[in-house]
């Protein structure tokens, strides 16, 4: 472990097939060789595993980010950078009614004392009401967010 903050990626991971979960494996190797002093960590589903990930995100649970947001804080890491697509944070309840990322909004609310940059895999040019919604709180909350 490095004695300098870590950067914490939150994403789904390997082995997820899932092409957000390779983007964030192959993001987190570029980081990692660019910065070798800084630990480059992982909070994935719970189906992540590897050196340095913490597979802690389960969203059958309403308050599933909690023990993330617990992790965050006790990791006290230099930058916190979230992979988003709606599927990976939405809490669907027992009559199949989902969240609508709100879960995802309070996440970010508890932890606004570290800086976080979240980057939205799902931006298309015909947003629904609730996703104008959801861009618009999100742009709020994050202190970067990365749209391409």
């Amino acid at each position: 472990m490095s004695n300098k903050k870590p950067i914490v990626l939150i994403s789904s991971y390997y082995p997820r097939l899932c092409g957000i979960a390779t983007f964030c494996e192959e993001a987190r190797e570029f980081i990692q060789k660019e910065n070798p002093e800084r630990d480059v960590l992982v909070i994935s589903h719970k189906d992540g595993t590897g050196e340095g990930v913490f597979p802690l995100i389960d969203t059958s649970n309403r308050f599933w980010w909690k023990p993330i947001a617990k992790k965050i804080k006790k990791l006290s890491p230099y930058v916190v950078h979230i992979e988003h697509e709606y599927g990976l944070y939405e809490h669907i309840d027992k009559r199949g009614i989902g969240d609508r990322n709100q879960g995802f909004i309070e996440f970010l609310g508890s932890i606004n004392e570290f800086p976080i940059v979240v980057e939205p895999h799902t931006v298309h040019g015909r947003l629904k009401e609730f996703e104008e919604n959801f861009i618009y709180q999100l742009c709020e909350d994050a202190d970067v967010v990365l749209f391409k």
